[in-house]
């Protein structure tokens, strides 16, 4: 059993299934039993409130989300009317979705905000997803390298041959 981690190749493979098996362990937990972890921002932060961001596993990707104060300027509204009525959805600067991969950057009035012109009231956010696959494939498939393939041996050279 000692001499199979012998070299480095080995040991980096063994180490990398490993990390392939927690991450695989955390896609099969993030459908059942998601998780959130919160981090607020420095309280003395003269923005109200201060930013805060969010790093959760569920649906089978990591997503982190930030809020924060959007610069000056007043986004752009998507809206829509009904019955004559013109109703505010989300201001969406960008939305990208593709294979589990997502980035999302947006702007909202605050609700207790009566006056949408003062750039001050506007609260940004932002997520991105990554899916749990990007991770454990590329890591699975290291690790079969480095475990699988035989490292070729080099010929030495004879001194005057080509």
């Amino acid at each position: 059993m000692r001499e199979f981690f012998q070299g480095w190749r080995k040991r980096v493979g063994c180490a990398t299934l490993v990390m392939a098996l927690v991450f695989t362990a955390a896609w099969m937990r993030s459908y059942d039993w998601p998780s959130e972890y919160q981090i607020i921002g420095d309280p003395s932060d003269p923005r109200d409130p201060p930013p805060s961001q969010w790093l959760s596993s569920r649906n089978g990707g990591l997503s982190w989300n930030g809020c924060f104060k959007t610069p000056d300027g007043i986004p752009k509204f998507a809206y829509h009317s009904e019955n004559g009525i013109i109703v505010v959805d989300e201001c969406v600067f960008t939305h990208w979705k593709f294979a589990g991969f997502e980035f999302k950057s947006s702007a909202a009035t605050p609700p207790d905000t009566d006056n949408a012109a003062d750039v001050s009231d506007w609260e940004g956010y932002r997520m991105a997803v990554l899916p749990y696959w990007s991770i454990v494939l590329p890591l699975t498939l290291l690790s079969a390298y480095l475990l699988l393939v035989k490292p070729r041996v080099a010929k030495p050279k004879i001194v005057g041959e080509k």
